[in-house]
């Protein structure tokens, strides 16, 4: 085995209520990709943010290369030749791409100035490598998702470290540019770099690393080879039992038509049409790029449609804003949940009653310990997992901050329930819990409508799924054993049909 190249020995940390590191090791070898998974909450970002001199630990030993060493700043681990892509991408809004790329390093100047000429070179170069195009221009407050993450990587390796830590680093990626990513991982590693790969999709495990460890409430529970442990194996490690999992949904009679959307058109789409049925799951299929999320968003009243219409439950539905659609029972979980979904500064309660305070409001003044008691209720239904409901949102983990927009989602009482993106940077046990929320909504009656970019997903929980293809609707068919090449196949078909 290769030598050492970090080393963390009896990592402990905790915040009030929580042990979020438990006497952690871990070991990373020189010229190794080592995998690092666990439940949201399991302390792997605790783990990172320690190394990288964000947060401080209570007890423990850091080593590289053999040395002890104290880290207490980004400088100070950037001294030491570690770069970073944390889960939160932690990017300048109103900075554009090289601005991002190069914050805080050495770039030529002319005059006292920074030159555009040479840091634009200097971001083609790193571009280059990662064998993506970028808008340079651009505030990336105005990129996709995916492009801002790919902002995020470049910033990592343009700092030409000797160790990298990357935080579920392909959520937001498509499928090329995790194959880019990946492919510089293997040069990283080729050259002797080592690298930590933190993610929930365990695939990834068996793609990328050489070996894997995983953390359970703040302890390591093992590491192993990852050729000598299968994806079964890791998920009872993580979650200390074999995982129940429900079978492929099964067709039932559909329900009464609840929205029907014909020839709905905007923002590069359209037209679209569909019925989505009461009780029943809708997955939208297509590539990243294809019009999903924007579909949502004009049905949500985000966004503006330029032509069509909508019928809601026999009358007629044409949204002017979120909070329109919210008060004819059409509620949207947003891909972005952070940027889109969530106030991280205010407390679990205060996220989870904002789009239902009438509910708890008489003559202009509203029932504090109403509302509380209904969000408490809320959050059960949605299984979320919290010292405290008056804790701040950002303090939760991303799948616990996820299950704070269902259990607002519930609470809203919805008829009509728009999923972009659900299970979204959520650990294996997560996601099942999400599962079991929109299976028991649809047996109640919600009509849902499902927009993943794992297929596997959209398979799972749809009875129909209409595909749709640069903007343009494709084929709808009816899930009765569709193929994964069967779904990709028809990610790429134009043709309107019904199958």
């Amino acid at each position: 085995m290769p030598d050492a190249r970090l080393e963390v020995r009896n990592l402990r940390k905790s915040y009030p209520g929580v042990r979020a590191l438990d006497g952690v090791d871990f070991t990373l070898h020189a010229g190794e990709v080592h995998g690092l998974v666990g439940e949201n909450g399991a302390g792997k970002s605790t783990l990172i943010k320690i190394v990288a001199g964000v947060v401080a630990p209570d007890a423990g030993d850091l080593m590289i290369d053999g040395t002890p060493v104290s880290i207490t700043s980004a400088a100070g681990a950037r001294a030491h030749q570690l770069a970073f892509i944390h889960q939160e991408l932690n990017l300048v809004e109103y900075f554009n791409a090289p601005e991002n790329v190069f914050l805080g390093q050495p770039v030529p100047k002319r005059a006292g100035l920074y030159s555009r000429k040479a840091l634009r070179t200097m971001t083609d170069q790193v571009f280059d490598a990662l064998e993506v195009t970028m808008p340079l221009n651009l505030p990336v407050r105005y990129l996709a998702p995916g492009q801002r993450a790919m902002v995020a990587v470049a910033r990592a390796f343009a700092h030409e470290a000797s160790i990298y830590f990357m935080d579920e680093p392909t959520t937001a990626l498509t499928a090329q540019e995790k194959h880019h990513l990946f492919a510089l991982i293997r040069r990283l590693r080729d050259h002797g770099k080592s690298i930590v790969y933190v993610t929930h999709n365990l695939d990834d495990v068996f793609d990328i690393t050489d070996r894997v460890t995983v953390l359970r409430e703040g302890k390591r529970i093992g590491s192993w080879g990852s050729t000598k442990v299968d994806k079964d194996n890791l998920i009872e490690a993580m979650i200390g039992q074999a995982l129940h999992k429900e079978p492929l949904q099964t067709q039932r009679e559909p329900g009464a038509s609840l929205l029907t959307v014909t020839d709905l058109a905007g923002y590069g789409i359209g037209p679209v049409g569909f019925t989505l049925h009461a009780g029943e799951v809708l997955g939208i299929g297509g590539l990243v790029g294809a019009g999903r999320s924007t579909l949502l968003h004009l049905i949500a009243g985000a966004l503006k449609r330029r032509s069509g219409t909508m019928v809601l439950s026999g009358g007629r539905y044409a949204p002017r804003s979120p909070q329109e659609a919210l008060s004819r029972g059409v509620v949207l979980i947003p891909e972005e949940r952070r940027a889109q979904g969530l106030a991280l500064g205010l407390s679990v309660h205060a996220n989870t009653v904002v789009s239902s305070l009438a509910q708890f409001s008489k003559a202009g003044l509203m029932s504090s310990s109403k509302a509380a008691a209904a969000a408490e209720r809320a959050g059960q239904r949605a299984r979320l997992k919290a010292a405290s409901y008056r804790q701040t949102v950002q303090t939760l983990s991303g799948g616990n901050q996820q299950k704070v927009l269902f259990a607002r989602a519930l609470l809203a009482s919805p008829r009509v329930l728009l999923l972009d993106e659900p299970t979204k940077g959520v650990d294996v046990a997560a996601r099942y819990e999400i599962y079991d929320i929109v299976r028991r909504l649809a047996a109640d009656g919600v009509g849902v409508v499902l927009v993943s970019s794992d297929f596997e997903e959209v398979l799972t929980l749809s009875e129909r799924i209409v595909f749709l293809h640069e903007g343009s609707q494709g084929v709808t068919v009816t899930n009765t054993r569709l193929s994964q090449n069967d779904y990709l196949r028809l990610c790429y078909e134009g043709a309107n049909d019904e199958h």
